[in-house]
């Protein structure tokens, strides 16, 4: 029988022989997989190439901006400067452009409320300036 035990800080794991085959096999199946999917990752480090098919670069690659994208990554993983990808920035500020281009597509809504909430400040200290100059016209007038 396998079971955890919990020792201040630390989880100490307790598996049967019969368990432990089990968990082997399944790591070993899941590395072959991984090999004869050519899930790498989105670069193959042996050769440096770039495995568009990836599904951590699924959504960065699709339009309107996945040119701009495409181009700037592979200029970094390309990148021979120091640090990497100094020599990239025009790419990255290309693509940066585009996904401005598109906020309805590209801004979360977390980077949306924060886009808000700066609007809201910025509009609460144009308030607050015209609330100062009004007064400032006030004296002025009454003097």
């Amino acid at each position: 029988m396998s079971y955890a035990k919990r020792d201040e800080k630390d989880t100490i794991i307790f598996v049967t022989p019969e368990d432990s085959k089990i968990l082997a096999d399944s790591d070993k199946l899941e590395q072959e997989n991984d090999q004869d999917n050519g899930h790498m990752g989105a670069v193959n480090e042996e050769t440096g190439e770039i495995n568009w098919d990836c599904p951590c670069l699924a959504e960065a690659i699709k339009p309107p901006c996945g040119e701009f994208f495409k181009s700037a990554f592979s200029c970094f993983v390309n990148s021979k400067s120091e640090p990497q990808g100094q020599d990239c920035i025009d790419h990255f500020m290309a693509m940066k452009e585009c996904y401005q281009s598109y906020p309805e597509i590209y801004l979360k809504d977390e980077d949306n409320e924060t886009v808000n909430n700066e609007d809201s400040s910025n509009t609460n200290n144009d308030e607050a300036s015209a609330l100062d100059n009004s007064d400032e016209s006030s004296v002025t007038s009454t003097q």
